[in-house]
């Protein structure tokens, strides 16, 4: 086949895909409004008893079934319709001539749809963290002129001249991205126990989101075992990390140097998949730009809101990272040993965090039934099968998927029961999954205006049509094309955490799959255009994601000197605690801590304090943070007014007290005052004899 040959069969199958994109779309679309409207008329919203909930909770209930109903059915449906498209295209509408006007036009329109509704929306303003937005616009159109300029030099350029060669762009692009990384990583990730603090841009930070996974680690680290002697919120990861800390010992400097390992880790793996499938020097900058600014909470850094939001950076992102990179190393190698070391991930991942690792499992479950449907339709069509793997190998993969996650499963559960000497609360499995996502507390509608969530689904949409097309119809499928299946499964299943809170923060913490196609993309597009591939006047297709990528940029560095100031500051007031009461109250727990006697610590911060102290609860059940039933709020309550205790560390005051609404004139008739503490902000009480 010669040049002109396989540029117009390229060209067909670029407008087949976007035809196919756009008429998925307007499904989606009209399938969506039907199963809304489908699930108003013939099912009853289901009643949820806020009375189930503690009394401080119960205002942020709000259920979203429909959603819900919509998303998970169109979540199963749409696979099944792409495919059923993309055959259909290939049998019933044969090859024609498609004019490059005819490919302009659908580009064009695929990608106004996919970018216009960044130019409305907040997105970008959070991006580059910006209190006053009004200007916002002109440095998007400032972003926009340049990314059309560098997209037409590039496209009009087929090497880069001796002086400034790719070899050495490249150098400087990861020089770069290093050396930004350092500086995020040092200036607000890194911290001690002088960083904790309740007042001001941190409260919240350290009292809810980063107690209630420390609380977990704290109990395993001193001896419990998650599941029997309480829940975990965030999953099963401290069971798993909980040894590295009883060899190590705990400490918040050591937390955070764990999590900054483990961002670097994930974020280098990343970089390495993103430079072996992206070539060009300015799209590898673009995408290594987005992906450090809009993860590990920068924009929320760049808002001025200081909560590393350790739950997410780097609990839910660490193995769905490290399956891209595994399953990058499969695609380049497809045996049945990478396959199985996927699926490894993919079990501990869900181990370690449901919410995002289950998504590991069924991305790639989902990548190798659909390898078994394709493969077989190919050996039943009697067509000879270009697939690396056939029908039996992806059959086999499949099976031994499921056992590896059986036998996974049945270690660690048996591990449980060896190490607590008993069964599991089997209710604590799901409780949370089923209070928050199910019951609707602290949930978010999504927006029905033009916004941002539908650009990256439908992102992820062209992803997944783009690689079965190719999959299907071209002799030799690339590694890339596997790679841009599997991160739109990904991507797909990491959104529910956005569906459920869709709150722009949610939306950018889930979008890093879609800047890697986005990325991958693009590069396609300017190395084929400079090689005449594809025609000159579709140099505009990347402008989108080079914009972002500029925008990325200008925010990180407008806040260089925020992050440069931060590291001085931490040096300089590197033994001045923010919060002098916590200190003394660590000091106040450890003076009256005696050895085989745990108190009950009941205020704020419970879990830093016993990770601290080196303790463990007495208490079974959930910690306070994580106390959202009020069935277990009426338990502990009546557990300590009974003298189920024998000593208690109670805090007051505003910026230690945990109000678990327990009538304090019992408490006093059951404990005694033995002690308080310097700041007078905690309560050391002793059982009455």
């Amino acid at each position: 086949m010669n040049n002109a040959s396989r540029t117009d069969l390229s060209s067909q199958i670029r407008v087949s895909i976007q035809i196919n994109f756009l008429f998925i779309l307007l499904i989606t679309a009209f399938l969506g409004t039907w199963l809304a409207k489908f699930y108003g008329y013939y099912f009853s919203p289901p009643l949820y008893e806020g009375q189930l909930l503690v009394e401080w909770v119960r205002a942020g209930l709000n259920p979203e079934p429909t959603e819900r109903f919509v998303y998970i059915t169109l979540s199963i449906l749409i696979p099944i319709l792409t495919l059923t498209s993309i055959l259909l295209h290939g049998k019933y509408f044969k090859i024609v001539n498609f004019e490059c006007n005819r490919e302009s036009t659908t580009s064009a329109i695929v990608i106004l749809f996919l970018f216009a509704s960044f130019i409305w929306s907040d997105f970008i303003p959070i991006v580059l963290g910006a209190n006053d937005r009004s200007n916002k616009s002109i440095l998007v159109l400032f972003c926009v002129g340049v990314a059309l300029l560098l997209c037409h030099r590039l496209s009009n350029k087929t090497k880069f001249s001796s002086h400034f060669t790719e070899k050495k762009s490249n150098y400087i692009v990861v020089i770069s991205l290093v050396s930004c990384h350092l500086l995020q990583l040092f200036s607000w990730r890194l911290l001690s126990i002088n960083s904790v603090d309740e007042a001001g841009d941190w409260s919240g930070a350290w009292t809810f989101h980063a107690d209630a996974l420390i609380y977990s680690l704290s109990q395993v680290i001193n001896g419990k075992t998650v599941l029997f002697d309480f829940p975990s919120q965030y999953g099963y990861w401290c069971e798993l990390a909980g040894p590295i800390f009883m060899l190590i010992g705990f400490s918040i400097f050591h937390l955070t140097l764990f999590f900054a390992i483990l961002q670097s880790l994930s974020l280098g793996l990343i970089y390495y998949v993103l430079f072996n499938n992206v070539k060009t020097p300015l799209m590898r900058l673009c995408g290594g730009m987005s992906l450090i600014t809009l993860t590990f909470g920068t924009s929320l850094y760049f808002s001025g809101i200081n909560d590393p939001y350790f739950q997410y950076w780097p609990l839910r992102f660490f193995w769905p990272a490290v399956s891209v990179y595994m399953f990058y190393v499969f695609s380049l190698n497809k045996s049945r040993f990478n396959s199985s070391l996927m699926t490894l991930i993919g079990a501990i991942g869900a181990l370690w965090n449901m919410d995002s690792g289950v998504f590991i499992v069924i991305g790639f479950g989902a990548y190798l039934f659909l390898g078994f449907i394709i493969s077989s339709l190919s050996t039943y069509n009697s067509e000879p099968s270009h697939l690396l793997w056939k029908t039996r190998d992806y059959l086999t993969a499949l099976g031994l998927h499921i056992i590896i996650l059986v036998i996974v499963t049945s270690i660690f559960s048996t591990y449980l029961w060896l190490k607590s000497t008993g069964s599991i609360n089997s209710f604590w499995l799901f409780s949370y999954q089923s209070i928050f996502y199910k019951m609707g507390l602290s949930m978010i509608a999504l927006p029905h205006n033009l916004h941002p969530w539908m650009s990256i689904l439908g992102l992820y949409l062209l992803g997944f049509i783009s690689s079965l097309y190719i999959w299907i119809y071209t002799p030799n499928p690339s590694p890339k094309n596997d790679l841009i299946l599997y991160l739109s499964f990904l991507g797909f299943g990491l959104y529910f955490y956005y569906q459920g809170r869709s709150h722009v923060f949610n939306l950018i913490s889930v979008c890093w799959p879609s800047i890697i196609i986005a990325t991958i993309f693009c590069d396609q597009y300017l190395r084929s255009i400079r090689v005449s591939g594809i025609s000159k006047r579709l140099f505009y297709m990347p402008v989108p994601m080079v914009t972002i990528g500029l925008v990325c940029c200008i925010s990180f560095f407008a806040h260089t000197e925020l992050m440069v100031t931060s590291i001085f500051q931490k040096i300089s007031l590197f033994n001045v605690p923010n919060a002098p009461y916590v200190q003394d109250e660590i000091s106040f727990i450890k003076s009256h801590s005696t050895l085989g006697r745990d108190c009950l610590i009941l205020s704020k911060r419970q879990g830093i304090y016993y990770a601290e102290s080196r303790k463990s609860s007495p208490m079974k059940g959930p910690g306070l943070v994580e106390m959202l039933l009020e069935s277990d709020r009426v338990i502990l309550v009546n557990q300590i007014l009974d003298g189920g205790f024998d000593c208690v560390f109670y805090g007051v005051g505003e910026h230690t007290r945990f109000d678990i609404k327990i009538d304090e004139s019992m408490l006093h008739l059951k404990y005694e005052i033995k002690d308080v503490n310097k700041e007078s902000t905690m309560l050391y009480l002793v059982k009455n004899k």
